[in-house]
């Protein structure tokens, strides 16, 4: 057996890049998760569970056979689409590692029009400080001082790694608008774009949209077997539907935190979220923020455009 290292066989091996067709294209994306936050010495396995729903819009006179986004390094357990006329299709997955994309197809024209792509996944709060993964800060324990490591996980989407929380167009060019729908612990805090419209209590086992996140992985039958036993430590929070945008602007932060806010003089809600107990720290960022989003919004013409402005520095 010979082995080459000439640079042009290598290139010439590698697939060639294309970018995703334009003949269906994101609108909508309702996307919930549900993260184990556990860290590894309290038998947690850094998994999470997810389901996204894509309203996609077919613009090609003859529809098409199938649809393909991106995804990578996610387990995608189950996927069906819903045509325009609401009637459920089963599709076939195809998942390429290589060129991080996901085909499916539902063996029959999906004309022009609107239709909705539903996907059931789990993936892995990764160490990698890309997509969805986790970070770890010291903290220090309220009764002995002693230093406590805490976990976090936060996302890092920019350039294209929205693809590892959530299979999705992840091209910057195929905006859409995004609902986000978080399952975390009680005893922790959750941030994304936009601000909660609504909290619940959840038992996370008959949250519907987790209802077909199943999987073969043994680490993931334990991330539900500990969710069951403890779904009264659960709660669900849903977000407003954000503006028009990239994928890589999609941000959820989930994390044990305290947080200080104060409104600018148009309104804006600006907070700041620093380690349970110290609030303090956070009082310049605050005082800076608050004074600055107005001097951009004249300075620029042009008003900040979210109704909220949240600080994390992570670690």
């Amino acid at each position: 057996m010979s082995t080459t290292n000439d640079p042009k066989a290598q290139k010439s091996n590698k697939k060639h890049f294309e970018r995703l067709s334009k003949d269906a294209v994101p609108v909508h994306y309702d996307v919930a998760l549900q993260a184990d936050m556990r860290t590894a010495a309290q038998g947690g396995t850094f998994r999470f569970k997810g389901h996204v729903a894509v309203l996609v819009d077919i613009s090609a006179d003859a529809g098409v056979q199938e649809l393909t986004c991106n995804a990578a390094e996610l387990d995608l357990t189950e996927a069906w689409v819903v045509d325009s006329e609401g009637t459920r299709h089963a599709a076939e997955i195809r998942v390429d590692a290589a060129t991080e994309t996901a085909t499916f197809s539902t063996g029959k024209t999906l004309g022009k029009g609107r239709v909705t792509l539903n996907v059931a996944y789990w993936g892995t709060l990764n160490d990698k400080m890309k997509g969805f993964y986790r970070s770890t800060y010291a903290q220090e324990d309220a009764q002995t001082g002693a230093k406590v490591s805490k976990l976090m996980a936060v996302t890092q989407f920019e350039p294209t790694d929205a693809r590892r929380a959530l299979p999705c167009w992840d091209e910057p060019a195929m905006k859409a608008t995004f609902s986000v729908t978080l399952t975390v612990p009680k005893s922790q805090k959750a941030v994304s774009n936009m601000p909660i419209i609504k909290s619940v209590d959840e038992a996370v086992n008959d949250y519907s949209v987790f209802a077909n996140v199943k999987s073969a992985n043994p680490d993931d039958a334990k991330t539900n077997e500990t969710a069951k036993k403890n779904e009264e430590q659960w709660v669900t929070h849903t977000y407003d539907r954000s503006p028009i945008m990239s994928t890589y602007l999609l941000a959820f932060i989930i994390g044990e935190f305290d947080s200080i806010e104060a409104k600018t003089k148009n309104g804006v809600v600006v907070r700041c979220f620093t380690p349970v107990g110290k609030k303090e720290l956070g009082e310049f960022a605050l005082d800076v923020a608050v004074k600055s989003l107005p001097f951009y919004a004249e300075y620029f013409g042009i008003g900040y455009p979210l109704p909220k402005l949240d600080m994390l520095a992570i670690a």
